[in-house]
Formats: C-alpha cells, structure tokens, sequence
C-alpha cells in the first residue's frame, strides 16, 4: 500500500484541530508583539505649520483665479510652475503652460509621425474649437499672420500660383456671358478705395461660393459684397441654404 502524506495530515487535523487553533493563536499574537502598536490614519506631516498655511493660500488663489477666467478666456494668469516658468495655466487642468509646450516638443522629436496623429485627431474632435483659436490669434496678431503667409507663398511658390490659377479658373467658369463685368470692375474698385481710405483689409466675397459644397453661385455683381477680410476668413466657402 503507498502512503499518502496528504490524507496522513489531513486525518492528524481532524484529531488535533484544538492544538492547531492554539498554535495559529500564539503565532498571530507573535507576530502583533512584533510589530508593535498600530497606528491608524496619516502619520503627522513633516512639513512646518507656516508653510502648510501659504500652500493653502496660493491653493486658494489659484481657485479663485481659474473660476474667474473660466468664462473669458483658457489661459489665467497664477502662481510660477516648480521648474520657474512664466506663472500662465490652463483654466481647464491648471497645468503650466510652458511645461506642456515642453513636454508636446518632446513627444514631437520622439515620434513625429505619431505625434501628428494625435494633433490631428484631437482637431478632427474639436472643429468649432480649432476654428475659434485660430480666430483669437489672427484677431491678437493679424500682422504675424500676414508675414506668416507671405512666408509660405515665397517657400512654396509652385503650391500658391496653382492655387491663384485654380480660383480664377473658378471665376471664369462660374462667369456667365451676360455678366456686367463693368459693374463687377467698380465693386473691386470700391473694395480697394475702402481699403486705403480705413486701414481695414476690406475684400469682395461671393455670398454664393464659386466651389460651395452644397450649393455654387456666379461671378455676377449680384453674388458679390464687400467685407472685412476676418468675416470672409470666418465665412470660409460655406454658405448658409435657408437664408
């Protein structure tokens, strides 16, 4: 017969149960011993009183101001970062500015490829957003905007002449033979007299887009108006049906 020491130590527990609970009693009372009294809830801090309450103070400050910049602005001015930088946060994560300009850098150089990714999934997510942020900054800066063009078309000039060419294609595609053509002159003219006279960019704008994705007007004086460049920005190539 082969013996089975697993039946063998189950059966001695069975007729020693009694004098196992009292060895697993006395371990556990070994053990305690050890370990000494316990000590419920946080240890004291080690940081000093004064220091506790300025903490609490710039904590309050900085509530305060991210709930007053929640309605006007994305960015409030607070305290200074731990790396020192410029004391500008996000209202939305109170995070520093700088440091997640650093930290998107970063991630850029690690992988760019991936990177792009990213930034344009979150623009496809946010449109209006995307729209609304880009508004703001030409509104700040429109002068940089302009250089920043200029830039673009002297580094690639291929790219904006075929662009050019394609819109006045558009426009002499989308140029019925009995358009007024003198009529269209004089609303150009109007637009650049307008322009030198205020200092505004004033452009001419089809109110029916000549490429519209719904729906394309004609390079007639009827379809033309004269407005601020910023509107014609905003108005894109969309044009509103139920007007």
């Amino acid at each position: 017969m082969v013996f089975d020491k697993a039946e063998w130590r189950r059966q001695d527990y069975l007729k020693n149960k009694a004098k196992y609970a009292q060895w697993s009693k006395e371990a556990a009372e070994r053990k305690k011993a050890a370990r000494g009294p316990v000590r419920i809830g946080r240890p004291p801090s080690t940081v000093p009183l004064e220091e506790r309450k300025r903490r609490k103070v710039l904590r309050d400050r900085e509530r305060l101001a991210r709930k007053k910049a929640e309605a006007t602005s994305h960015i409030y001015v607070g305290s200074v970062c731990k790396r020192g930088h410029l004391p500008e946060r996000y209202v939305a994560t109170g995070h520093c500015v700088e440091c997640v300009k650093q930290k998107q850098k970063a991630s850029l150089a690690k992988d760019s490829t991936k990177h792009r990714k990213l930034v344009l999934a979150w623009q496809e997510r946010n449109k209006e957003r995307v729209l609304e942020l880009a508004r703001q900054a030409y509104a700040r800066n429109p002068e940089k905007f302009r250089q920043k063009t200029l830039r673009y078309i002297r580094e690639n000039r291929g790219l904006a002449t075929a662009r050019v060419i394609k819109r006045e294609l558009a426009k002499i595609k989308r140029t019925p033979k009995w358009s007024d053509l003198e009529k269209i002159r004089k609303v150009y003219i109007e637009a650049a007299a307008l322009r030198k006279e205020t200092g505004v960019k004033y452009v001419v704008d089809h109110e029916i887009p000549l490429r519209g994705k719904l729906v394309s007007g004609l390079h007639v004086p009827e379809n033309l108006r004269i407005i601020e460049n910023v509107e014609n920005i905003k108005k894109s190539n969309k044009f509103d049906v139920s007007v």
